[in-house]
């Protein structure tokens, strides 16, 4: 597929679009709205409802591309999958939150998983490719391709992340960038028309569009912003382990963040200067000198209560952490109820 075949197959009319003109005509607004819904999803609430990827992924895919549909208007609704919308041409209008959002022709906005947020019909000249993303893809080019180049998984981390702290999604403002536009329609050459190794150059593609996009996003983020990106990963991270300290691990810990184990534990080390471990340890130590201190709880239910098994160990690592036994720290600090 060639770009002028690329350009006739997006402008022309899909099955679904051809469907919704033809429910505007013969049914009610209600009845028409449920009918389009079910294109996308099989549990209809109220007041939202959410995309599946299963609707448009087969299990073992990361990523599927979609070309979003024309002439109908998405209530709010959320995604159990990243999407990334890049528009071709004209522009998609949505809101996310309070804000009201315009994609011009040429931009991507990457939006978060299971936001909420609505988009207004589509017109004719209004297309746009709906790009989306299972997490498992950022597994695999984080750890698989990019393990050893902090600065492009940095990146991937502080979109999938960031965003979880100060927003939830990133607005690209690529139309001049002449990278990103072949690069893109490169991609929908492949996903429409594929050939030998398709899957391989469409992961190809997708790494190559978050490089330039990163090029992009680097000249944006400042220092200030770092600083207070890694701010706001360790007192996230610190929260949640003084919460579930008696039984977290990593394993459970990235489950929650959604980040890969191996790659969370080099975030903790990067943003904190420990290891997960020892990161753990100090938390455990901290709640058992409270309890020493506060309380009458015996030793050996101490050490059980912040998660450790070891009654040996448990007096190793306090001894050579604060100096003193627990028995001597409690005679030196113990304040009672």
């Amino acid at each position: 597929m060639d770009l002028l075949e690329l350009d006739k197959y997006l402008r022309e009319l899909n099955i679904f679009e051809k469907k919704v003109l033809s429910l505007k005509q013969n049914y009610a607004i209600n009845d028409r709205d449920k009918k389009m819904k079910l294109f996308y999803a099989n549990d209809l609430k109220e007041s939202q409802w959410t995309i599946e990827s299963k609707k448009f992924l087969k299990d073992d895919e990361m990523i599927g591309i979609h070309k979003h549909d024309r002439f109908i208007k998405f209530d709010t609704h959320k995604h159990d999958y990243l999407e990334m919308i890049y528009v071709y041409s004209g522009s998609i209008r949505q809101t996310i939150g309070q804000s009201q959002i315009e994609v011009k022709a040429g931009e991507i906005i990457i939006l978060d998983l299971n936001i909420s947020h609505s988009i207004e019909p589509a017109m004719k000249g209004d297309i746009a490719a709906n790009i989306l993303i299972k997490k498992e893809f950022f597994d695999w080019i984080v750890m698989s391709q990019l393990a050893d180049n902090d600065i492009i998984s940095d990146f991937i981390v502080k979109t999938m992340y960031d965003k979880r702290i100060y927003k939830s999604y990133l607005h690209f403002h690529t139309s001049d960038n002449h990278k990103v536009q072949n690069l893109m329609k490169s991609l929908l050459c492949e996903f429409y028309d594929p050939s030998f190794c398709t899957e391989t150059v469409i992961k190809s593609y997708m790494m190559l569009i978050f490089t330039e996009l990163l090029r992009m996003h680097k000249k944006s983020f400042s220092k200030i912003s770092k600083q207070r990106f890694n701010t706001a990963i360790e007192t996230e991270i610190t929260r949640y382990l003084r919460k579930e300290y008696k039984e977290v691990s990593i394993k459970k810990l990235a489950e929650h963040f959604n980040f890969n184990p191996d790659y969370l534990g080099k975030i903790i080390k990067q943003t904190t200067g420990k290891t997960f471990t020892d990161l753990l340890q100090d938390i455990r130590m901290k709640q058992a000198c409270l309890l020493l201190e506060k309380s009458d709880y015996p030793i050996n239910e101490i050490i059980k209560e912040i998660g450790y098994s070891n009654k040996s160990y448990f007096y190793r690592i306090f001894k050579r952490q604060y100096e003193l036994t627990p028995d001597e720290y409690r005679t030196k600090y113990f304040k009672g109820q």
